[in-house]
């Protein structure tokens, strides 16, 4: 819980990271592409409905009060998925 409160980018991308494998464990992740250019694709793949909402610029941080709620609703929308699977 408190890294959720004050949440850096690289745990953003540690978290997102881990619940994608644990849906698809053959996603592939390019070591070489910036998170920023993956994350929407992914969820694009992973057919998450508000993708189109999510600005790549608030991956770099994450925790500012305007993309907190969006992001955060893109990880609960993971942790169902992976709930339901």
């Amino acid at each position: 819980m408190p890294t959720l409160l004050n949440i850096t980018g690289k745990d953003f991308r540690s978290i997102v990271y881990h619940l994608v494998l644990m849906l698809d464990p053959n996603h592939y992740y390019d070591p070489n592409a910036r998170f920023e250019d993956d994350f929407i694709p992914t969820l694009r793949a992973l057919h998450y409905p508000y993708a189109g909402q999510i600005d790549p610029k608030w991956l770099a941080t994450p925790a500012i009060m305007h993309s907190w709620p969006y992001l955060l609703g893109a990880l609960h929308w993971l942790v169902e998925m992976c709930r339901v699977s």
